[in-house]
């Protein structure tokens, strides 16, 4: 081994020291000379990892980032800001088992946050131990060696998450309807109405409910069909006359009976289904959500306060690794 006094530029050197598995490449490279102040320049290294994190979303909710060096990982960071992609985690050089834990953690916390439970990796190695962890928890890692493609790999992995959870939804999902009873085809199961769409969409599968004043919605049963000028139709819309056919039997309820012409129906909301109407907020109009909001109180379903921001949220820390 050469011990060297000065080393000049464009030479490769080995440097052997105590602690170089934190060390992160890219970085500069301080001598601390015998009197310097060995805090400030300490202070001046720290300064550029510390301008990194401050692009790390401290929520803990965002994409976990890998990057083979500093400057590669600034540059994958501040394109991310621009596209405004949450990062909850970041660290440089290889990806091994540890860098995929918080990923693991964040997938398993909530699932509307699952969508960010995904590696981009820029430039750099991924380990098989962090591979098979990924592969065992179901998690993507998406590896490129140019920032737009990873752009266009989250892109599409945003949009299909969106379509599954948006599928799931759709079982649960009720839009919000009023119907003024117009006149009784059939009074027992399947009751059989003619009615006329006063505000919202009236959807088959929408579960309806009669109202009277001062009483709580009382359950019918579930709309099987939706008829216009004999025709089948798959939605009715706000000043439509159409005839619906309602499944009753669960409910044993039969019109002229427990309901009259003198009582609306409504669609039944849960809290569930309104979540998941959210889905669908393309399909629906101001209107619709105005409706939706004066169901709510009489479902008993209260607006969700905002989350406040986890106390002590952990920051992600950007590392450099063997």
């Amino acid at each position: 081994m050469i011990h060297h006094k000065s080393i000049r530029a464009a030479m490769g050197i080995k440097i052997a020291a105590n602690d170089l598995e934190f060390a992160i490449p890219g970085t500069q490279l301080q001598v601390v000379r015998k009197g310097a102040d060995r805090e400030a320049i300490s202070k001046e290294v720290q300064k550029e990892s510390s301008n990194i994190l401050a692009d790390v979303d401290k929520s803990g909710i965002g994409v976990c980032v890998q990057s083979s060096t500093l400057g590669s990982l600034e540059a994958l960071l501040s394109f991310l800001k621009d596209m405004k992609i949450p990062v909850a985690h970041v660290a440089i050089g290889p990806m091994y088992k540890r860098h995929m834990l918080p990923v693991v953690a964040m997938k398993g916390k909530d699932s509307k946050h699952s969508r960010y439970a995904i590696v981009l990796a820029f430039d750099t190695i991924i380990k098989p131990e962090a591979q098979e962890l990924a592969d065992q928890n179901g998690i993507e890692i998406f590896q490129a060696r140019i920032i737009y493609h990873l752009f266009d790999m989250f892109k599409k992995h945003h949009e299909e998450f969106d379509e599954r959870e948006k599928a799931k939804a759709r079982a649960v999902a009720v839009f919000p309807v009023q119907l003024k009873i117009l006149q009784a085809i059939r009074q027992a199961d399947p009751i059989i109405l003619g009615v006329n769409v006063v505000r919202g969409q009236l959807h088959p599968g929408t579960p309806l409910a009669f109202t009277a004043a001062g009483q709580a919605p009382t359950y019918i049963g579930k709309v099987e069909s939706i008829q216009r000028d004999e025709k089948e139709i798959k939605i009715g819309k706000p000043g439509m006359d159409v005839s619906v056919k309602i499944t009753s039997s669960d409910s044993g309820k039969v019109f002229g009976r427990h309901f009259t012409e003198a009582n609306d129906l409504v669609s039944v909301i849960t809290r569930a289904s309104v979540d998941a109407v959210k889905f669908f907020k393309s399909e629906m109009t101001a209107e619709d959500t105005k409706l939706l909001a004066a169901l709510m109180p009489i479902f008993n379903i209260r607006k969700k306060a905002p989350a406040p921001a986890a106390p002590g949220a952990a920051a992600a820390a950007a590392e450099e690794d063997e």
